[in-house]
């Protein structure tokens, strides 16, 4: 059977508490599969990204380019706007949580100025998740909303305004929701017992 080659990239090596790990790693892994070739990279310090680079280079099967040359990507503007929201997602959180968000895209709105404003909403399992999405005092759904704007702004060459707010599914009682509401409640206790004099 033709197959295509199959590389292992093992990404994050500067993580490892010891080098001699990385190839017992790999050796799990080809229990799994067959690999070709493993390559060992840590993408954040640029270490061996030029030999798997080569490696590419090297298999790729020269063929005619299936788009225009001017076209940079054949994602529709409304699937790139989830996929940058989606890289950072995935660049900040972890396990399933990015995964399992759903994207949609509520409004697109082109302004007299050659911009644009895009209403997009994220949509979590629950309350938890959502919070966790924000972050304290809206941080992370802030700073999420920032890179969005400039690399979209860069991409589009106008001036791009995204509105992005997260809506839960359901709404989960946690430790802290019962804590905190029966702390309001003594609180509201104390304020409203009259004073005995």
């Amino acid at each position: 059977r033709n197959r295509p080659p199959v590389a292992l990239v093992l990404n994050k090596i500067d993580l490892a508490e010891h080098p001699k790990w990385l190839p017992r790693r790999a050796d799990e892994l080809r229990a799994h599969g067959h690999f070709d070739k493993v390559f060992y990279i840590s993408a954040k310090y640029k270490q061996g990204l030029d030999a798997l680079l080569d490696y590419l280079t090297d298999m790729a099967q020269p063929r005619p380019w299936l788009y225009p040359p001017d076209m940079e990507t054949p994602m529709s503007a409304v699937q790139q706007v989830e996929q940058v929201i989606s890289n950072f997602l995935f660049c900040w959180f972890n396990g399933t949580v990015p995964y399992d968000i759903e994207h949609k895209t509520i409004g697109w709105t082109p302004r007299l100025d050659g911009g644009l404003v895009i209403e997009h909403e994220l949509v979590v399992a629950d309350n938890v998740v959502a919070r966790m999405i924000c972050g304290v005092r809206n941080r992370i759904v802030i700073r999420l909303r920032e890179h969005v704007n400039r690399i979209l702004s860069e991409r589009w060459n106008a001036k791009v305004e995204l509105y992005l707010w997260v809506r839960p599914i359901k709404q989960r009682i946690t430790r802290y929701d019962e804590k905190r509401a029966l702390g309001k409640n003594i609180e509201h206790d104390l304020k409203v017992r009259p004073s005995v004099h």
